[in-house]
């Protein structure tokens, strides 16, 4: 059989079953690996004249505004490019990095991205 894209990039970690295979670290990586890479990006998300190519299947799955504007209906459902408007440009890139990765260490952050990012 060839080798394809679906198959593992790591070994899989072994559980307590030896019939059960977890990948869920590989996955992460592989999500967070699409955050800001344009390879099969299929809408442009538009911040205060920033760019931010984006996967919107995955927005959807890890966000439900995200689901209801790309998948709800809405006129954005149709476009390739979305402004979002009054969304502060770092803290939308700390959410969205967040959105693929799973991650955000707030202690890293300032108070007003923070702030910016809970608001």
């Amino acid at each position: 059989m060839s080798s394809t894209s679906c198959e593992p990039q790591q070994p899989a970690a072994r559980t307590d079953s030896v019939s059960e295979v977890e990948h869920i670290s590989s996955l992460s990586d592989n999500l967070n690996g699409l955050f800001l890479n344009s390879e099969y990006a299929d809408v442009n998300l538009v911040v205060e004249g920033v760019t931010f190519p984006a996967h919107k299947i995955i927005l959807a799955a890890r966000s439900f505004y995200f689901r209801a504007l790309l998948f709800g209906g809405m006129k954005e459902s149709t476009q390739s490019e979305i402004e979002l408007k009054d969304a502060p440009t770092l803290a939308f890139k700390t959410l969205l990095k967040y959105v693929y990765s799973g991650r955000m260490s707030l202690a890293e952050l300032k108070e007003d991205v923070v702030l910016d990012i809970l608001g």
